[in-house]
């Protein structure tokens, strides 16, 4: 009923919409449609209401909470949002985007640059699945997805009083000449180690990203943006490479989940802890600077930073690198 409800008041201000004045809650500002998607569902896990996505006139891409006909409205939802929304520092705005360029397969996502174009993002067709199935899968099925699958018991019985928010910092630091990773938790000056995992590290005749750094965004079932030069390297292969390729895609080398750092090697800042396609691989030195892990342990990494990111903030996350 919501969701139908939404709707009429969206095909009301497109034939209305230099009379009617319509407000939304504006939570996240990211440089993707990946960091967006991310954005979403940790907003559909408390809160009833649509969100919407709209890739702006300065090409990024905003994430916004409800449709409200005044601003008292919106006002009164704000002080009743989750905590996640709540921590964006997300404010009231009047909504004046030209609703008409709203895709059909995907009404909750605008772009306002270009009415006829369709984007890369829109011609995806996620696994089959349209906008609202992805976002219904992520909803319905988080339970089973992170707490059987990516909560691995693993952790938990090897310690069992295990509770990521209880540490003041996470520490990971990863040895490329053992391939080895350790994530460490530090409260009171003491520092404890919580989990090891055996990674693959950058081959050894390439430059590898090292030292210290942070952790930028934590991803779930990650979109891959591939450089012009992967696509071209792929298509001499006979392989048509999307400029976005979708979650689960066959194609798809962040694998299960993406953690994105702040390295830089020569200018380049595009080096991530990711899952990957060859598991097989794992334990050897043979990426292009990326940690690679198994799936089920990158999504296991992922959810626990992904937690504590939630309750101590992504700055309090370290990564160290040799």
């Amino acid at each position: 009923m919501k969701r139908v409800i939404f709707f009429i008041l969206f095909f009301q201000l497109v034939l209305n919409c230099t009379n009617i004045k319509t407000y939304t809650i504006a939570v996240c500002t990211t440089l993707n449609f990946d960091g967006a998607m991310n954005c979403k569902r940790k907003i559909v896990k408390d809160n009833n209401l649509e969100v919407f996505i709209v890739k702006d006139k300065d090409k990024k891409f905003k994430t916004y909470y409800g449709s409200f006909k005044t601003i008292d409205e919106a006002n009164n939802t704000i002080k009743k949002v989750s905590s996640f929304i709540k921590t964006e520092k997300s404010f009231v705005k009047e909504l004046s985007y030209n609703l008409e360029q709203i895709n059909d397969n995907n009404p909750l996502f605008i772009d306002l640059n270009s009415k006829n174009e369709k984007s890369n993002i829109l011609n995806e067709n996620f696994l089959g699945m349209n906008y609202f199935d992805e976002i219904k899968k992520y909803k319905f099925e988080k339970n089973s997805e992170i707490k059987n699958k990516a909560i691995n018991n693993s952790i938990l019985k090897s310690d069992p009083t295990l509770n990521i928010t209880l540490y003041e910092q996470l520490i990971i630091e990863v040895d490329s000449s053992k391939n080895l990773m350790v994530l460490k938790g530090k409260v009171n000056n003491k520092t404890k180690n919580i989990q090891t995992y055996v990674v693959s590290t950058g081959k050894d005749e390439i430059k590898k990203p090292t030292g210290e750094g942070s952790v930028t965004s934590i991803t779930l079932r990650p979109f891959w943006y591939p450089t012009q030069d992967t696509i071209d390297t792929f298509k001499k292969r006979g392989i048509d490479l999307p400029k976005v390729v979708p979650p689960g895609n066959k194609y798809n080398y962040m694998g299960a989940a993406k953690i994105n750092l702040t390295h830089i090697v020569d200018g380049k800042n595009t080096f991530r802890i990711h899952g990957t396609l060859s598991e097989n691989t794992i334990g050897t030195n043979e990426s292009s600077g990326c940690i690679r892990m198994k799936n089920n342990e990158v999504i296991q990494l992922a959810s626990l930073l992904d937690k504590f990111a939630d309750a101590k903030n992504i700055d309090n996350i370290k990564v160290f690198l040799k």
